[in-house]
């Protein structure tokens, strides 16, 4: 049998009598009796009270799930004047009736013994055969408190209620209240919360965490939200979705920075992996109020900048912008300054988003252990670069030469460095992005090698050598990182192939391949004339590692992944006559010169000098990608949804007292 429920003790009488009063009415309703029989003001008087949060979930915890469909009743009753007592022009009471029903639905949703959320926890809350038309009210209410947007403290709660609903069950296609949501369309009420400074801060984090995850509802059919978004031109919402979004970016980094400067100072502190959880939505209390939902701000704003790069067109604007910190000033905001900027002398500072999340990136890229949501998160970071390096404008953005923006790259700490946080503050941005690449290549050679990641990584840079090739860009750029990076991928592949998937592996090692390929044929017009000679240099120098990757895939052409064995055989052919032609002329060289050991310089006279002798196959395609495509990606985008629902559920919403002015 359970324990009764303590009652919390109080300070003062009158305190004491309000406390006695909510206890009471609470007891009541959940042995099914009706408080309220009696007194035709009862509902407006108990909302008055302040909502005892403590007591009030402790009583559904102390129910059985049977208990609770027993009372549903009253149950019911309390749900219904709630969704009522929302549209009261008296403040308190429509404050303290949604504080209610966030308790009351947290409280019932975490009850895990229901057999079938979508019956018997409706049917507690507000009655299965009720719920399209209290349901309907209470998003009617919610829409109308987000649209008049007059009081702040109900507009916070309201998008709060949301949250609660949105993220009660893992799965959010099976979430019946979801279901009814999605037919009442919020975009534009929520968008236009982005428009003003003072609301976005205040609201900005939770519209977005909303607003993704709606999307992201049965992605496979027609959606309400992903179309809205498609169609949103106005640059003051676009501006201030890609603010609240920088500065959930720029606060992340600001943390994981702090960490990496404690670490390189000798401070005992835990590792990067469980930063990673504090930003992303582990357990860690350390920097659980670093975003307006807690940890979670960073995961939902990930996902909201992927689904705004991939559907709205109009967002190449805030992109490429140089500082997209500050949206433009919506028309009738009176908020001049914020907070931050008022700390900082009236002028909040300006950063690019695209800067912003490569640094947001490196930090992130510092932990993709399969276990961990870090994986997941940085796969969705490798697709964002992707669809983004297939846009022309904002690939112009990257090679913008004029362009002074500073962009950060962790390093992490490996055997033979420690670890390196790296400001590249000349050149266009695309060089950083090149190292963002590189540093993965080199930092990331596990035995489970995640091949999806390298894929992605890997489609990048190809994607930005293809623009390059396109426009005919000449990168001032030192290469010798890339030729290395490539070099050590395919060593480890070689090395670890009994532990790696074969089919995956040689694709990987394939596009790797394909680089160089890509580079030998379109190099002199993309690289210096150093810059093309070292490359020969490099694959002179890898004779063997290329040498034991043809014959590995040569294997395994009779193996059980023949086509990917096959095709990696046929495109290591370039290089296999880059070897057999320059080899002997080199060999032939220090013969003549009588030097037993060639330095660098000597190897590239000799390649200098023996260019026009070398004969290539022709290689279709080089130039071509496959564009990204979201279908074969749903699953993966489905796995990631539950992360940040789940982290979002367990976050303090920080339903505080009620205080009007």
């Amino acid at each position: 049998m359970a324990s009764p429920v303590k009652r919390p003790p109080s300070s003062s009488p009158t305190k004491a009598s309000q406390v006695s009063l909510f206890c009471q009415t609470y007891d009541a309703l959940f042995e099914g009796k009706d408080p309220a029989a009696q007194r035709h003001s009862f509902w407006d008087e108990i909302f008055l009270l302040k909502v005892n949060a403590t007591y009030f979930l402790q009583l559904i915890e102390e129910k059985t799930e049977q208990q609770l469909i027993d009372v549903k009743g009253s149950l019911n009753s309390l749900f219904s004047h709630c969704v009522h007592a929302m549209k009261s022009e008296n403040q308190i009471q429509s404050a303290n009736a949604m504080k209610t029903l966030c308790h009351f639905m947290q409280g019932v949703f975490a009850k895990t013994k229901f057999k079938n959320f979508g019956f018997d926890v409706i049917d507690v809350l507000m009655g299965y055969d009720n719920l399209q038309s209290t349901s309907k009210l209470l998003f009617d209410a919610i829409q109308e408190i987000i649209k008049d947007r007059t009081n702040e403290i109900q507009v916070d709660l309201a998008l709060k209620l949301l949250l609660v609903v949105i993220t009660a069950t893992d799965n959010i296609n099976t979430n019946v209240l979801v279901e009814e949501l999605i037919k009442i369309c919020m975009f534009d009420d929520l968008t236009t919360l982005l428009k003003g400074k003072r609301k976005r801060e205040l609201h900005g984090e939770m519209v977005v965490a909303i607003i993704s995850l709606l999307i992201n509802y049965n992605k496979r059919e027609k959606n309400t939200y992903a179309e809205c978004l498609t169609n949103v031109s106005d640059d003051v919402i676009l501006s201030g979705i890609g603010s609240v979004i920088c500065s959930s970016f720029q606060v992340a980094n600001s943390v994981w920075m702090g960490h990496a400067e404690q670490k390189a100072k000798g401070g005992v502190l835990s590792n990067i992996s469980s930063i990673l959880g504090t930003i992303l939505g582990a357990d860690e209390d350390e920097c659980e109020d670093f975003f307006g939902l807690g940890s979670s701000g960073a995961g939902a704003c990930l996902l909201m900048l992927y689904e705004t790069v991939r559907l709205n067109p109009n967002f190449v604007t805030v992109i490429t912008h140089t500082k997209v910190l500050d949206a433009p000033p919506a028309e009738g905001d009176e908020s001049a300054t914020s907070e931050r900027g008022a700390a900082q002398g009236g002028e909040v500072k300006a950063a690019n988003l695209l800067s912003t999340f490569l640094t947001f990136s490196s930090f992130l890229f510092t932990d993709t252990n399969i276990e961990s949501n870090g994986a997941a998160f940085s796969k969705l970071c490798w697709t964002i670069l992707s669809c983004i390096t297939e846009d022309t404008h904002t690939n112009a953005f990257l090679h913008d030469d004029n362009l002074n923006v500073s962009v950060t790259i962790y390093k992490m700490e490996m055997r033979h460095r420690p670890r390196v946080v790296e400001t590249y503050s000349s050149g266009p941005i695309v060089t950083s992005l090149l190292e963002l690449c590189i540093e993965f290549l080199f930092s990331h050679l596990k035995k489970r090698l995640q091949m999806d990641l390298y894929s992605h990584c890997l489609g990048v840079i190809h994607r930005v050598l293809c623009y390059q090739k396109r426009t005919q860009t000449r990168l001032t750029y030192q290469w010798q990182g890339l030729w290395s990076a490539l070099a050590g991928l395919v060593k480890f592949i070689m090395k670890n192939e009994r532990s790696l998937e074969h089919k995956a592996a040689f694709g990987v090692a394939n596009q790797a391949v394909n680089i160089c390929n890509f580079l030998m044929y379109y190099g002199d017009t993309l690289l210096s004339n150093l810059g093309y000679d070292q490359m020969f240099y490099e694959l002179i120098r890898e004779q063997s590692t290329f040498d034991s990757l043809y014959d590995l895939a040569k294997r395994h052409t009779r193996g059980p992944s023949p086509n990917a064995a096959q095709q990696l055989v046929s495109d290591l052919g370039n290089i296999r006559s880059i070897v057999n032609h320059f080899c002997p002329r080199i060999k032939t060289w220090a013969s003549e010169n009588k030097v037993t050991v060639l330095t660098p310089p000597q190897v590239l006279l000799v390649v200098r000098d023996n260019y026009d002798t070398l004969n290539l196959r022709l290689m279709d395609n080089l130039d071509h990608y496959t564009p990204y495509t979201e279908i074969p990606n749903i699953s993966f985008l489905e796995l990631v949804v539950v992360d940040i629902l789940q982290v979002l559920r367990d976050v303090d919403l920080h339903l505080d007292p009620v205080v009007l002015t």
